[in-house]
This record gives C-alpha cells, sequence and structure tokens, in this order.
C-alpha cells in the first residue's frame, strides 16, 4: 500500500509541475508580435533580444529581415508593453525587443515578461546580436558578434569570423568559415 501511495504521490507531483498547468497557475498570457525591414544595401545589423528564446536563421535569396515571436507575461498590462521594432539606420538594421520592468517577489506570485523570438536574415549579412536570458540558436549567416548573457547558445554555419562573449551556459558552435574569438564564464564549451 505504501508503495503504491508513493507511485500515486510522484505522478501528482509530475501532473501539477507541468508547464501547461504552471503556465495557468500564474495567468499567463500570450500575444504575436512581428517586424520587417528591407535588406536592401545593409552592411550590417544589430539585434537586441531580452528574455525569451531566440533563434536567427540566415536565409538565401532574402530581401528583407524578417522577426516574428510571441510575448508572454503574467498579465495583459505588462504583455502590452512587450515591443518589438525593426529599423533601418543608414546601411545598419536594428531589430529591437524591448520589455517593461518587472519587480518579482519570493512569495511565488512573480510577474514575468518574455518575448520567444525568430528572426531570418540574408545568409550573409554581418550581425551583431546581445541576448540576455534563454535559449539561443544561430544558423548560416555571416560574420557575427554575439554577447550572450545566460542560456545555451548554438551557433551553427558562420560565413566570417565569429567573436563571442558568453557568461554562463553551454556553447556549442561549429562550421565557422573564419577566425573564432571566444571569451567564456561558465557553462561547457563544444567545438
Amino acid at each position: 500500500m505504501r508503495s503504491n501511495f508513493l507511485v500515486a504521490l510522484a505522478i501528482a507531483s509530475t501532473v501539477v509541475r507541468s508547464p501547461a498547468l504552471e503556465a495557468q497557475r500564474r495567468d499567463e498570457v500570450s500575444a504575436p508580435r512581428s517586424a520587417r525591414v528591407s535588406a536592401a544595401g545593409l552592411r550590417g545589423a544589430r539585434i537586441e533580444a531580452r528574455a525569451g528564446s531566440l533563434r536567427i536563421e540566415g536565409r538565401s535569396g532574402v530581401t528583407e529581415i524578417q522577426a516574428r515571436g510571441t510575448a508572454r507575461a503574467s498579465s495583459r498590462g505588462l504583455i502590452d508593453e512587450i515591443r518589438l521594432t525593426a529599423e533601418r539606420r543608414g546601411d545598419q538594421a536594428y531589430v529591437i525587443v524591448e520589455l517593461p520592468e518587472i519587480h518579482g517577489n519570493w512569495g511565488g506570485d512573480d510577474e514575468f515578461v518574455a518575448l520567444d523570438l525568430i528572426v531570418e536574415v540574408p545568409n550573409t549579412l554581418a550581425l551583431d546580436v546581445e541576448d540576455r536570458s534563454g535559449e539561443l540558436e544561430i544558423r548560416g549567416v555571416g560574420a557575427l558578434d554575439l554577447v550572450d548573457a545566460s542560456g545555451e547558445a548554438t551557433i551553427e554555419n558562420v560565413g566570417g569570423r565569429l567573436r563571442v562573449r558568453d557568461n554562463s551556459g553551454d556553447l556549442r558552435i561549429r562550421d565557422v568559415r573564419g577566425d573564432v574569438e571566444l571569451e567564456d564564464g561558465s557553462g561547457g564549451i563544444y567545438l
């Protein structure tokens, strides 16, 4: 009888901790976000992401930078403050995520905000990327400068120089056709 109780308790704790139920418990709200800018004549682009996942994909024949994603927050008021913009300044493009400042507490009712983002860019475009937290994937791009505060990062198929400053989290790098410069605070490096 005791072992049946322990099995039931283990199953119940797994169900209670499922992501879907956690989202309902926190009253998570979500909304789509998108932005785009012409890539004609660009020499480079800066992408500033914040909390949430970030995936950057270089594509052949692409004539614009397209950013799309899902904003997530603990309340409607916070989600309305999550912004995604794309603009051009001379020969540089800027894709910027803006999140409201939040002040959580230790009582379990923390507020949160995030934007899970996918950005498609021309595969020869040089990128300057800053990512604060969340999983990061960058594939098929030109030269790349990356500052990543935390979370796992995967970088593949870079068509030029690669410079990475990574604070924490595993870093996986493959197929770079240029010099590589790495600065890593903690986490594994897999080449």
